[in-house]
């Protein structure tokens, strides 16, 4: 379904530290954006069964609602910790295209 880079599952259980009461690191897709879609990765303790998927990748419990998941399945997510070019980094396998700032796609 979705895929997190070493890197990723790294930073995202040393943030789910300080989230205590968080359920699940939750990916869903906003159709706002330069290119159209705009990726939104938060955490979340609102998990509607009938609405939302549910898995774990590697140790994170992860949730994606199955409209947003027509849109994200294959994706991997990817952290850079550099300066200018810092934070999650998303890989799309069916976007066709993607704004400059890695934020949003078209399909």
């Amino acid at each position: 379904m979705i895929i997190l880079t070493d890197k990723a599952v790294k930073k995202v259980k040393g943030l789910f530290e300080k989230e205590p009461d968080t359920a699940a690191l939750r990916l869903a897709v906003k159709n706002v954006g330069c290119a159209g879609f705009s990726y939104d990765l938060k955490f979340d303790s609102n998990i509607d069964p009938k609405m939302d998927i549910k898995f774990d990748e590697k140790g994170v419990p992860m949730v994606v609602d199955k409209k947003s998941l027509l849109y994200v399945s294959g994706t991997t997510i990817d952290f850079n910790d550099s300066l200018m070019q810092g934070g999650f980094k998303f890989q799309n396998p069916i976007a066709t295209d993607t704004c400059s700032c890695g934020s949003s796609f078209a399909t």
